[in-house]
């Protein structure tokens, strides 16, 4: 009877350790490099980009008329709340005549964004506010934090 409590007392444990086990997941997506070799510079426009590379995560809703993928990678805790630790965005900007101009990749470093692929010279976008608030929670301190 004693052996028999200890293998069911031992899997207990076992399964605590194991649901208290950090996890990470990622959420959204980023077209992969080959995928982005599929569209062209000044040739593509936004119809032939989204069949090429899909619907993406917000695109239509901004007026500035570009194409945003989001890719965040959260840790997930069975006792604490989900924290992002990291998160890339992928920009195709279209120019007035509507054909593909930019791709940009942005992502964090020190809790900075910053450029990790450009596919043509590196401009600034009209509209980097957007971009700040995508990264805003990445990196920085947790509301958890603040209150202890």
């Amino acid at each position: 009877m004693i052996g028999r409590l200890k293998k069911i007392l031992s899997v207990a444990v076992l399964f605590l350790i194991l649901g208290c086990s950090e996890q990470y997941r990622k959420h959204g997506y980023i077209p992969s490099e080959e995928e982005l070799s599929s569209v062209s510079v000044s040739q593509d426009d936004k119809n032939t980009v989204i069949k090429k590379l899909g619907t993406p995560s917000i695109g239509g809703i901004l007026s500035d008329g570009n194409i945003y993928f989001v890719q965040s990678k959260v840790l997930k805790n069975s006792i604490r709340a989900s924290k992002p630790v990291d998160r890339q965005v992928l920009v195709l900007s279209f120019d007035d005549k509507g054909k593909l101009d930019n791709i940009q990749k942005f992502g964090i470093d020190k809790g900075k964004i910053v450029i990790l692929d450009y596919h043509t010279t590196p401009s600034g976008l009209k509209n980097m506010s957007f971009l700040f608030r995508l990264f805003q929670n990445v990196g920085g301190p947790s509301a958890e934090s603040l209150l202890q």
